[in-house]
């Protein structure tokens, strides 16, 4: 796993791809490792003078009898059992695209060791498909727009991941073969369960076998609480999905049983309790780290997690924000505020995901300033949100004027997808015209 731009490594973005280029060796805690101790001496009794956390890494200056010397970001320096440490990897080329068709998605496998980062244009809502040779994560699914199908996201996934489910589940609006075979996600993450992040959720269920559900697990959403359309389906979906593993910050019930109205309704597959600061493992060097569960602040958001692939890292944010209207320049609040005070290195990543679709909530400068990042994913849509217009003008110009390469999905939502077919049904809304594809390759 690698903190690329949080560590210093060049991260290079470009449409074509350049080379990327190293700097220094760079080193990070082993996963099972937990907080490692920087000593002052080559010797387990010295005295510590800093430690390191999972999500942290150093300079590695020189090496003696099983000891690494190293020189933290702040300038101190000190000694490390070397076994504690784990090289991180150099930085990665990132390589963006527009994916105006299933044309344009890549037909080769995921190479192993590379990665590819989706953001399907979902009109006002929000979806992230992360891809691996080994595993796929999908984080949010969901629409606000009122002809927007939840078989927009599954035309999506039946373009990327591939056709799943049988008849019953071919999407409208492209040329698909049915396939009775059901495909995997590994991961679905749900970051709140407001409807424009939930709604087409239950659809992928029905037609992906889904190994693990993350969420909240408090309800809320929609305006109504818990009982809200789009959240009651997808828990219904979820009690239903044989031998899931259901992760929530919530604590489970002691009979795994979800209540869904007023109804006690068994799980039927296991339930556990995840924590802010948990880390879960992708492959031998992709994991992601769930910096914030949106539950315990008095402003609550969504879960927010940094994802590292390689030599690449990012951060989803869902709809954190800084909790009101304001201007870029205001300085950070709520989830923002909190991210930046609790994980400043956490959060400095290659791609970040722009919360709440880029409402004038939040994206305070302050905050982007610390997450330096090289990709923006502005995932928004033709309608308001119930609190604030998304995207704002303001956010937006100030997002141009970080330099980084900024890909937004509402591009066509006033008009036609020019000389292109949407992904999915043509009449449905404005989703289908302008997703996007991340290439990360490792060297």
């Amino acid at each position: 796993m690698s903190l690329s731009r949080s560590v210093g490594a060049a991260t290079t973005v470009a449409v074509l791809g350049v080379s990327a280029l190293a700097v220094a060796e760079r080193a990070r805690p082993q996963r099972d490792a937990g907080v490692v101790d920087v000593r002052s001496k080559a010797q387990q009794r010295s005295k510590v003078v800093a430690r390191l956390e999972q999500n942290e890494s150093v300079e590695v200056v020189r090496e003696r009898k099983g000891w690494k010397y190293v020189r933290l970001d702040n300038g101190l320096t000190g000694w490390v059992k070397g076994e504690k440490l784990a090289e991180v990897a150099p930085a990665a080329t990132l390589r963006t695209s527009r994916v105006a068709g299933s044309k344009d998605v890549p037909p080769r496998p995921v190479a192993y060791g590379d990665y590819r980062i989706y953001m399907f244009d979902m009109g006002t809502g929000l979806s992230v498909l992360v891809q691996g040779t080994e595993f796929t994560l999908l984080y949010d699914g969901g629409s606000i727009d009122g002809k927007e199908v939840p078989d927009r996201l599954l035309a999506y996934l039946f373009a990327t991941v591939g056709p799943s489910g049988g008849d019953g589940c071919v999407p409208g609006g492209d040329d698909w073969n049915a396939e009775p075979s059901t495909l995997r996600i590994d991961h679905l993450i749900l970051s709140h369960a407001a409807r424009e992040h939930a709604s087409a959720l239950p659809r992928v269920m029905e037609c992906y076998s889904v190994a693990n559900v993350w969420d909240q697990g408090v309800g809320s959403g929609d305006g109504e609480g818990a009982e809200s359309k789009s959240y009651t389906a997808f828990l219904e979906a979820v009690a239903a999905e044989q031998g899931v593993s259901y992760h929530t910050y919530a604590a489970p019930d002691a009979n795994a049983r979800l209540t869904i109205g007023s109804r006690q309704v068994p799980l039927q597959g296991s339930w556990v309790r995840f924590s802010e600061g948990g880390f879960a493992v992708l492959d031998d060097v992709a994991g992601f780290t769930v910096l914030d569960s949106g539950v315990e602040a008095q402003d609550p958001s969504s879960i927010v997690i940094r994802v590292d692939l390689g030599g690449a890292s990012m951060l989803l944010t869902g709809d954190a924000d800084s909790g009101r209207s304001g201007r870029p320049d205001d300085p950070p609040d709520g989830a923002e505020k909190r991210l930046v005070a609790q994980h400043s290195r956490a959060i400095d990543v290659d791609i970040l995901q722009v919360g709440h679709h880029g409402s004038d909530t939040g994206t305070r400068t302050a905050f982007v300033d610390v997450v330096s990042p090289s990709i923006l994913l502005l995932s928004a849509g033709p309608y308001d949100m119930t609190s604030a217009r998304a995207p704002s003008e303001e956010v937006v110009d100030a997002l141009a004027k970080t330099g980084a390469t900024l890909l937004r999905t509402d591009v066509h939502d006033s008009g036609p997808c020019d000389d292109w077919d949407h992904v999915g049904d043509d009449v449905r809304g404005p989703g289908g015209c302008d997703a996007y594809l991340i290439e990360v390759d490792n060297p």
